[in-house]
């Protein structure tokens, strides 16, 4: 299990418009400390601000769980230096208790019996986290949450439970097959037409090298859902099927840039 150990702040200047802020947060419902990665705009005034999970993968290489980041920084410069558009990103880090926190179910991942704890996250990061960075820097803009595979299934649920927060999603190769027919039901029990979705698969996906089948899992799950949310009447989706996407930090930094542009539209 990768474990975080504490240290005090660190800020790494990114440009003359950006800097990564790195600290830890008590996460008293769960018992142990989150690692935030915070990458802040010069100006906050107004600006909007991405909740991401699995936020170790984001920035750095070496605090990702393969080595590949978003890049998620270089998007956020390049998105400000084409449209003058500033965007705050705060990526929540997670280990190996990911799979406990993402779902507020249960789920059998390798045999074992997975989730439950997914209230438990959410609730925390709406209730605790957001006051905090929001009086930490001064950050009242619109609040939108991203995530990829599980971090994107978690983005559904809490997209639809705390819709009053949240203004858009953003779901990239979402695992639905965690447990696909709570997440409907949740869905449909707390639809929301107005919240903003975007919602992608790769036709490549796979993270279970010993399911050769698992590719097709990932796309028919998220065609699937797609045709759920619009069959519901969901008046602003972006879907989006990527011919050589697979299930890597790789593919998921390629998409991303489209991803922010949209937030703004």
């Amino acid at each position: 299990m990768r474990i975080f150990l504490p240290f005090q702040n660190i800020m790494i200047q990114i440009n003359e418009e950006y800097a990564i802020d790195i600290f830890f947060v008590d996460v008293p419902v769960l018992g142990y400390q989150k690692k935030i990665y915070a990458c802040i705009p010069k100006t906050t005034t107004e600006c909007p601000v991405l909740y991401m999970h699995d936020g170790h993968n984001l920035f750095f290489k070496e605090d990702s769980f393969n080595g590949n980041t978003w890049q998620a920084e270089k998007a956020l410069i390049n998105l400000y230096e084409k449209t003058g558009k500033r965007l705050a990103i705060i990526g929540i880090g997670a280990d190996d208790r990911r799979f406990d926190e993402y779902s507020p179910w249960k789920g059998i991942v390798q045999n074992h019996c997975r989730g439950g704890n997914g209230d438990a996250y959410i609730d925390w990061l709406s209730h605790s986290l957001i006051p905090i960075i929001k009086q930490k820097y001064q950050l009242y803009g619109p609040l939108y949450m991203a995530g990829s595979s599980m971090g994107g299934y978690i983005s559904m649920y809490a997209g639809f439970k705390y819709n009053y927060l949240f203004e858009k999603i953003g779901v990239f190769s979402p695992s639905f097959w965690f447990n696909f027919p709570e997440m409907e039901q949740f869905v449909k029990d707390h639809f929301d037409p107005s919240l903003g979705i975007y919602l992608d698969v790769g036709k490549k996906e796979s993270n279970d090298f010993d399911r050769i089948d698992f590719s097709k899992i990932y796309l028919k799950d998220a065609r699937e859902f797609r045709d759920i949310l619009s069959s519901l009447g969901i008046k602003n989706m972006i879907y989006l099927e990527d011919d050589e996407g697979r299930h890597s930090e790789i593919d998921w930094a390629r998409r991303f840039p489209f991803f922010l542009t949209w937030l703004f539209q």
